[in-house]
């Protein structure tokens, strides 16, 4: 998940914005009274170079993990949610996950986050992943990949509800209504009794 800018800056500030945190007791907001490490960190920079060095590891651990899609050559690459972080602007998504995360976008198949919603109420979010992301309206949608049936769902409750009888729910249910017909993975027990849990909890029920 790219952070929204380029540089180490919205770390440093990310460190500093914690400590006007209303819900850090006060004890906290003095650095004198943290413990070593944590005053090591902060140092006499306000974390600036603490916060370039834990940029630096994380873009390093993006590059091995994209080396490592790169090496495995998936058909389709599933992100599940805070996918441009850690605003989902539509700029954010053009500035910094296109040129690193945007090479798999043929395969990519996302769910939104919490974060897609934080700033624009994921317009940048559906504008960027068009199609692929569903309806801007419900974010959940559906597709077969091989002999596989894949779901996502939008966890954001707050903006696509996620109540029983909610939209979503009625959907999920016809969804898996209409792909119950489909192969029981040669009736794996363990595979089998997931899927009577996951429909249960659905009351759909049936043997499965």
């Amino acid at each position: 998940m790219p952070t929204s800018t380029p540089g180490a800056a919205s770390f440093a500030a990310a460190l500093r914005w914690t400590l006007q945190d209303p819900d850090l007791p006060e004890a906290l907001r003095d650095p004198s009274g943290w413990p070593d490490k944590m005053r090591a960190e902060w140092a006499d920079d306000a974390g600036a170079a603490a916060a370039a060095r834990h940029r630096s590891a994380l873009v390093e651990g993006c590059c091995r993990v994209r080396a490592t899609i790169d090496e495995f050559q998936p058909d389709a690459l599933l992100i599940v949610g805070d996918d441009q972080y850690e605003t989902g602007a539509l700029d954010a998504f053009r500035a910094v996950y296109a040129p690193t995360w945007g090479r798999f976008d043929r395969i990519v198949r996302p769910v939104p986050g919490n974060h897609e919603y934080a700033n624009d109420n994921g317009t940048g979010y559906y504008a960027y992943f068009g199609a692929r992301a569903g309806s801007p309206s419900r974010g959940y949608y559906s597709y077969d990949l091989g002999a596989w049936h894949l779901i996502g769902l939008n966890s954001n409750c707050s903006v696509v509800s996620c109540a029983a009888g909610s939209a979503q729910v009625r959907w999920l249910r016809a969804d898996l209504a209409v792909d119950l017909p489909y192969p029981r993975h040669r009736d794996h027990p363990e595979l089998l009794r997931l899927r009577r849990e996951a429909l249960g909890l659905l009351g759909l029920g049936g043997d499965w």
